[in-house]
């Protein structure tokens, strides 16, 4: 076999990541469900498999090829029906001579001969045609995978740098980035944990947050400048694997500012794992006096790109004959550590390190890498393939014009696109599969509320201070001791928590409690948080909040190179243009039709971003590019050449420009001099008015005959002093002040009023239709001070429009606003105030989608609007609700006391399943497939499992795996179904009827949505009846899973009292979405 097809198999492995098979994250659990169903194709010797199908797709195409060239004989032996043997010419020669002999043209005869003779001399497909199918097939792919990795690289830049084709009608084209069109999948809280088995021993990879690092567990979702990006050793803890029972070895690193060395890491892996202590000699060796190591470390700067590689991550990999070699130094002359024939360690111990460390290495670029889902991989590679026939195979346009193109040529484009269709066939079911996991919308495992109590019934008060979990968190949250009733009745603010009165089994009786004694429930929330990625957020929130959302706001990560995205190649933005445009797509959907989208960015993505948002939200409905002045040019910035950077930038756009109603906004600024007139008879008519100045007015009223008076009345510091006094003097009298102001591009009739006034020392009045008079005096118009006075944050002060510089908002002191600490990337509450009163009302929503520590919620709900936040990870319960908690408790920091905020209010915070939760809990179909089975149908028993598992027969007890680290816990089906419904909550009640459990919620909308436990064929009907009974204004029912349909009419009515209700049946095919 030549060493075409071993490369092209080789490759092939490598782009199905079988060298990663280990790994327990992402991508490799979908490859490795079928792995023995790829390496069958790859390796096998069945009719489907890569090496037969190479084969009889050339044996077709060459004998279609023989049959296109030898039509005339081909006809002749149809009409005789013995067309079959041209399949093998030679073989059959003397048959297909004996046949031809019959045709009695005489020279029609002769070309037949001729013919066939040529075909019997064929020399068919030779090994040359295959190589070079073989290696068009692995060249294509390889313009597409790179150590297994899908995206463009530099071949295919190459071959592909202007996206336009032929027939470009000469529109706008968008030269597109590397991943668009892509899911961008990583997580925060995903892929940060790689499971092995070595000699016996589970051994797991796993990153953790510690106090150092905390703040780096939102760096996928709002990361800025770091510099935790290296991974120090924390311990190694022996545990059982919650799922599995297994006892598993977790080594558990946290981010630090510097990796701990692979030599102390391995040495204090055997040291607890294998309780070996003597493997200096393998991990250390010395050259030209000097120590050095056999594994690589990461460096310093091993995240920074540099010629279009991450420079530390490829270097980590290492040839395990150079390892070899560097380890031999330690031994004896003849020890033999390494077989050249089998490429493998004879020394076990080395062989175990190597594992060690490519497991260590997978688990540093595992967390450093960026992860993609193409959204129609078949359509791309399909047109790719098309594109690559065209440009490579078919790329003699003269030979193809003069109809001289060759058989051979003919032969290869054919046979390369029958193989290449198969595996990309392949490709596309694995991609699809992801891509219906990835998007599949998630459950709800955790949902709970934090309330204030003066919103629950003091009959309660006792049941809460005899939970010492909530007692205890109030200690750590507000420094607050509560021991009795009254401590509670005297804090009506403080905070509970259901969370803390959650029973171990997933009931929660006392949250059902308080919350059946709320009406208007989603009504009276003031926000929703959710801790999950974003992308898996915002898709769950498509069908309850479509269109609702009146101002979006987000603060994404900036891409400043030390963020956490790591890039792989020269297309060092595309990672992040991916991850922005997937989820601007999803927050469009959400937006009013009169609501606003604000992004805030720094120069590095600005460009970016506004390209994205402009294909996103359409250019037309852009309204401006804000300039924010987030810090003053002093400290390290006064180094650097150059203009010092003191700005960021907030993009605006509307949903609609056509329906967007812009509310001016005003910015407070110092008295203006201008103003310099006051009317000391402003109660006369205007002609009479008597002007004077405003200073002579001021002195006249203190007292003060004069400048020099003032000097004596003030000292040295006079002009200051009697200017801010003049200034609150204007403020006063802002009904009398006045400025004498040139007007702009004046009309005739001004013109003119303005000439008759420099005639008379009196005002000339111009009523004007709208009742607005105009005044004029001495050739100018006058000015109203009141028209500048505006209150502003609870003050009256001079203002002026705002404009798209923002300079007045301070930035210094917020590191604590909200009473929780962040270093770098925190947004004053006044910045949140101002694009909320341009963009909205009371009772709003305001959607954050990056929502950080949580700066737009807390404000938002200060300012009575409502609001949504999405944040992953641990970062979530450190900071963002965190946040909001002390927001209802009265937090008075930033904006609180320009609203008179004193706390008080109800949030729902929820914990969303995701992504690597589902991988986690597929069900591995282990069973033969069927020998004809259309790839794309791969892994359809797989999806199957997924909705077959929630049984709603028992809503309350379906469990479920999920987290880092992982814990069991219970799908919450009736928070998940209210998202799928698009149900807003009017009231949550419980009742308990002939010993059985009812929740019912009453929707906004008259659905009335009733859960219990229930049997296949029970009768509960009665009781349905009971409940409903109590409810007006519902016109339809809805019950999981079983109802006694004997009890409905034929139009599938239940009826309650006198009146005739639709009864709906709930099934799972709901929450397969």
């Amino acid at each position: 076999m030549s060493k075409s097809i071993d490369n092209l198999k080789y490759f092939l492995k490598e782009m199905f990541q079988f060298n990663e098979n280990d790994l327990d994250f992402g991508i490799y659990k979908i490859y490795n469900l079928k792995r023995s169903h790829i390496e069958s194709f790859i390796d096998g010797d069945k009719p489907n498999d890569l090496t037969p199908t190479i084969e009889e797709t050339l044996k077709e195409v060459n004998l279609a090829n023989q049959k296109t060239d030898a039509i005339d004989l081909y006809n002749f032996l149809k009409t005789l029906n013995q067309d079959s043997l041209l399949n093998d010419p030679e073989a059959n020669y003397k048959q297909l001579e004996l046949f031809i002999s019959t045709e009695q043209n005489q020279d029609k005869k002769s070309k037949l001969v001729e013919t066939l003779n040529t075909l019997s001399k064929s020399e068919g497909i030779t090994d040359e045609h295959k190589d070079k199918i073989y290696n068009h097939i692995l060249g294509f792919f390889q313009m597409y995978y790179s150590n297994g990795d899908f995206g463009y690289n530099d071949r295919s830049r190459d071959l592909y740098k202007v996206p336009y084709e032929a027939d470009y009608n000469g529109s706008d084209t968008m030269f597109h980035w590397k991943h668009k069109g892509s899911l961008y999948i990583k997580t925060g809280t995903s892929f940060n944990a790689i499971k092995f088995e070595l000699n016996g021993k589970k051994i797991e990879y796993r990153l953790e947050t510690n106090e150092n690092s905390e703040e780096e567990g939102t760096s996928q979702n709002n990361n800025k400048d770091s510099q935790l990006k290296h991974y120090r050793l924390d311990r190694i803890e022996k545990t059982k694997d919650k799922a599995t029972k297994e006892t598993v070895y977790q080594v558990i690193f946290n981010l630090s500012d510097a990796s701990t060395s692979k030599v102390n890491i391995y040495k204090a892996i055997y040291k607890e794992i294998f309780k070996e202590t003597d493997i200096d000699k393998y991990l250390e060796y010395t050259k030209a006096d000097k120590t050095k190591q056999v594994f690589v470390d990461l460096t310093k700067d091993f995240d920074k790109v540099q010629n279009g590689a991450i420079k530390g991550l490829s270097a980590l990999r290492q040839k395990k004959t150079k390892i070899e070699k560097e380890v031999k130094n330690n031994f004896d002359r003849g020890v033999r550590l390494y077989d050249e024939e089998t490429k493998q360690f004879t020394d076990k111990t080395l062989k175990y390190l190597y594992t060690l460390d490519q497991k260590l290495n997978s688990f540093y670029i595992g967390n450093d890498a960026d992860y993609f889902i193409h959204e129609n991989l078949n359509e791309f590679l399909t047109n790719e393939k098309n594109r690559y026939v065209k440009n490579y195979i078919f790329d003699d346009l003269e030979s193809i014009y003069a109809g001289k193109l060759d058989n051979t040529t003919l032969l290869i484009g054919k046979a390369f696109d029958k193989v290449s269709t198969r595996i990309i066939a392949f490709l596309s079911a694995i991609e699809d599969f992801q891509k219906h996991l990835f998007t599949k919308k998630k459950k709800v495992v955790e949902s709970e509320y934090c309330i204030t109590v003066d919103y629950i019934n003091e009959k309660y008060y006792q049941e809460i201070i005899d939970n010492k979990i909530q007692l205890q968190e109030w200690q750590n949250l507000f420094s607050l001791e509560v021991k009795t009733i009254e401590d509670i009745i005297a804090n009506p603010t403080l905070v509970l928590d259901t969370k803390c009165f959650k029973q171990t089994d997933g009931t929660n009786f006392f949250k059902d409690k308080i919350l059946s004694e709320i009406d208007d429930l989603d009504d009276k929330t003031n926000g929703l948080l959710i801790n999950s990625e974003n992308y898996q957020a915002l898709e769950l929130l498509q069908t309850k909040f479509k269109e609702k959302v009146k101002t979006i706001y987000i603060d994404p990560p900036y891409n400043t190179g030390d963020d956490g995205f790591a890039y792989k190649d020269n297309f060092k933005h595309s990672s992040w243009s991916s991850f922005i445009q997937n989820r601007l797509d999803l927050s469009h959907k959400l937006l009013n039709s009169k609501g606003a989208y604000f992004s805030q960015i720094d120069y590095k993505e600005l460009n970016n971003l506004k390209i994205i948002s402009d294909d996103t939200f359409h250019s037309e409905n852009f309204i401006q590019l804000v300039s924010v002045k987030t810090s003053a040019p002093a400290g390290f910035k006064t180094v650097n050449p150059g203009p010092i950077d003191v700005t960021e930038y907030i993009l605006f756009y509307t949903k609609d420009k056509n329906q967007y109603d812009f509310k001016k906004g005003y910015v407070a600024v110092d008295y203006d001099s201008n103003y310099n007139l006051i009317i000391t008879n402003i109660n006369d008519n205007a002609e009479d008015w008597k002007l004077i100045s405003i200073i002579d007015s001021f002195y006249k009223e203190n007292k003060i005959k004069d400048n020099r008076d003032a000097r004596t009345k003030w000292d040295e510091n006079w002009k200051i002093i009697r200017d801010n006094l003049i200034a609150k003097y204007a403020l006063d009298n802002k009904e009398m002040v006045v400025s004498k102001r040139d007007p702009h591009k004046p009309t005739e009739t001004v013109k003119k009023l303005l000439e008759k006034s420099t005639e008379t020392d009196s005002v000339i009045e111009f009523k004007r239709e709208s009742n607005n008079s105009a005044y004029f005096y001495k050739g100018g118009s006058l000015s109203f001070y009141s028209n500048k006075v505006k209150t502003i944050d609870g003050k009256e002060t001079s203002s002026e429009l705002l404009t798209d510089f923002w300079f007045d908002i301070s930035w210094a002191g917020i590191a604590s606003e909200g009473k929780v600490k962040l270093k770098n990337g925190k947004k004053p509450e006044k910045l949140i105030q101002r694009i909320n009163q341009i963009s909205n009302d009371n009772n709003d929503y305001v959607l954050d989608f990056f929502a950080g520590s949580g700066t737009t919620n807390g404000t938002s709900i200060k300012m009575g609007r409502k609001t949504i936040g999405i944040e992953m990870g641990m970062y979530f319960y450190s900071h963002t609700l965190r946040r909001v908690i002390h927001c209802l408790h009265g937090d008075q920091s930033g904006v609180a006391r320009n609203y008179d905020w004193q706390g008080g209010g109800i949030i729902k915070y929820q914990v969303l399943e995701q992504y690597e939760d589902i991988l986690d809990n597929l069900q591995i179909y282990n069973g033969g497939l069927p020998e004809k089975l259309p790839l794309k149908y791969l892994y359809k028993p797989e999806e199957n499992s997924l909705d077959t598992t929630l049984n709603l027969f028992t809503p309350f007890s379906n469990t479920i795996s999920y987290g880092q680290p992982t814990q069991q816990g219970f799908i919450n089906v009736i928070e998940t179904y209210n998202y799928l419904q698009g149900y807003f909550i009017k009231s949550i009640k419980t009742y308990e009827l002939n010993k059985k459990y009812y929740k019912i919620l009453e929707t906004t909308n008259g659905v009335l949505v009733i859960w219990r436990d229930i049997t296949i064929n029970e009768d509960d009907s009665n009781q349905i009846i009971e409940i409903a009974s109590k409810y007006s204004n519902i016109h339809t029912i809805e019950v999981n899973a079983e109802f006694a349909t004997l009890n409905l009419d034929n139009n599938n009515n239940l009826k309650v009292e006198d009146t005739d209700i639709e009864l709906k049946i709930i099934s799972k095919e709901v929450f397969n979405q």
